[in-house]
């Protein structure tokens, strides 16, 4: 029986973000090689693929930045930072996601630097910017449904000032109408088993909080696929790797449908890609006795554990992956050399082929526009 260790690295992963939002601050820079071999071909060189977040060190102001998908023609994005009705300026900004259709994008954004995160919506010009979410606690992770028209994302807070936060995940629509989505850890029978999709205790909290697992949006916008547990809560010290499952869920009603994995790979945080077809599973070092290094792996929504195909091993990403809007690329972060400054880099699934690009930036997304 393969155990896993650290039982929840997802929460770690979530506070040690937000520490890295905080040292990011230090500034950067970023100079890059291409690699053209065994690459599809590039979109037209007039649009932009890639969306990052920027930092300008003389400066001392972030913002967001778009370029090709190799890095060449980068250019910084116009973006709107004073936000109306006396509010504080936006003076972070990071997760920049292109919307599907490649016209807008959403960002999150924090007037203090520090824990306070909101999320933010403009177009590349610039012309108008909506804030979708409020500003208590953070909200972070930020996902495009595939329509375009809704997103959904993390948010965290503390409760009753008790110690812990809460981690929940929840569902906006482009006006800022948002719906807070919550799917009830009752420890209900599905297919006879007892599917728990929460309660996760943080170090410093005596007892233990709501939280939900990873979530990712399904192809057809009206259902989510969330990580579950089998049998055996999150805080549970005999919980094993083949105990923790994705399932399909309404985003409706929070209704479990179906359960979509039957396999010992721990799916902390999955991220679903725009066909269905494939799941990105990054698994932290020493969690799994099958790849106590960690790594960044794909592989078929309903693979096994030798499926697995190996994006980045050991793991050193900044931040979870991200899929092109069309599925063909991956894109990540993660610094070049020992002591290294962070570049943006893609990776081709199909051919096993990476590189990284001359884009400076954290966070990046790839818009890829489909083709018919």
């Amino acid at each position: 029986m393969k155990e896993l260790k650290h039982l929840h690295p997802s929460a770690r992963g979530c506070r040690a973000r937000r520490c890295r939002g905080r040292l990011l601050l230090l500034g950067f820079a970023v100079l890059g090689a291409c690699d053209e071999k065994s690459l599809p071909p590039e979109p037209d060189p007039r649009e932009p693929a890639l969306v990052f977040a920027t930092f300008d060190i003389a400066a001392g102001k972030w913002g967001a930045g778009v370029a090709r998908a190799d890095g060449s023609q980068s250019r910084a994005l116009p973006l709107p930072l004073e936000n109306t009705g006396g509010d504080p300026p936006d003076i972070a900004i990071r997760q920049v996601r292109w919307s599907p259709d490649g016209g807008r994008i959403v960002y999150a954004a924090s007037f203090t630097g520090n824990d306070n995160w909101y999320l933010v919506l403009t177009d590349v010009a610039g012309t108008f910017k909506r804030l979708l979410t409020h500003r208590g606690g953070y909200m972070e992770d930020a996902q495009w449904s595939p329509a375009g028209d809704r997103l959904l994302y993390h948010w965290g807070g503390f409760v009753g000032g008790r110690g812990g936060q809460v981690i929940q995940t929840a569902i906006v629509d482009t006006l800022g109408q948002a719906r807070d989505f919550f799917i009830p850890d009752d420890g209900g029978l599905f297919e006879g088993e007892r599917v728990h999709f929460g309660l996760l205790p943080w170090p410093d909290s005596s007892a233990p909080l709501p939280a939900l697992y990873d979530a990712s949006w399904a192809p057809d916008g009206i259902h989510l696929y969330v990580v579950g547990s089998i049998g055996r809560r999150a805080w549970d010290p005999e919980l094993r790797a083949e105990e923790v499952e994705l399932f399909l869920v309404s985003a409706a009603t929070g209704e479990v449908i179906d359960r979509v994995t039957r396999n010992d790979v721990p799916e902390w945080s999955a991220r679903i890609s725009p066909d269905g077809t494939r799941v990105l599973v990054p698994i932290w070092p020493d969690t799994w006795a099958e790849h106590p290094a960690g790594g960044a792996f794909v592989m078929p929504l309903q693979g096994q554990a030798a499926d697995l195909r190996v994006v980045l091993e050991p793991f050193s990403l900044l931040d979870l992956p991200a899929w092109s809007t069309d599925g063909a690329y991956l894109t990540f972060t993660r610094p070049i050399g020992e002591g290294g400054y962070p570049r943006i880099f893609s990776y081709h699934p199909a051919t096993g082929t990476e590189r990284v690009t001359a884009a400076s930036g954290f966070w990046p997304h790839l818009y890829r526009r489909p083709q018919f």
